[in-house]
């Protein structure tokens, strides 16, 4: 279950019920009955709660990490690119289609603009 995951590594770093509460706004009631009820956490909060636990989101839903092969080594990410990469799996296929497919928009204004600059510093 999420929530024991969740409880072991809160353990394991000496973090505090209410720490992580704080930092996913709710009130430390709120995880305190979540893991004495063996509960998960709605959804809403898993992105927020692996942020803080600094955890991949498929170790909280799984237990098991991402391998190097499969992603690379997390200290090749930053915070933003990690972030990303935790938000884009939790949506569905053709969202994430969609948010490539603006990405891909986006590199391409930015190549047409900084050839544009190009252009005016060879005239």
């Amino acid at each position: 279950m999420i929530i024991q995951r969740i409880e072991e590594k809160l353990e394991e770093k000496d973090l505090m019920q209410k720490d992580l509460a704080l930092f996913i706004g709710v009130g430390p009631s709120t995880v305190g009955n979540w893991i004495s009820r063996g509960t998960d956490p709605p959804a809403r909060y898993l992105i927020h709660i692996c942020n803080f636990l600094g955890v991949s989101l498929e170790y909280l839903l799984t237990g098991e990490e991402n391998t190097v092969e499969q992603i690379g080594t997390n200290a090749d990410l930053s915070t933003d690119e990690s972030d990303l990469l935790s938000y884009f799996r939790v949506l569905s296929r053709r969202n994430q289609r969609a948010i490539l497919v603006q990405m891909e928009n986006m590199i391409n204004q930015e190549k047409e603009q900084a050839a544009t600059k190009q252009g005016k510093y060879l005239a």
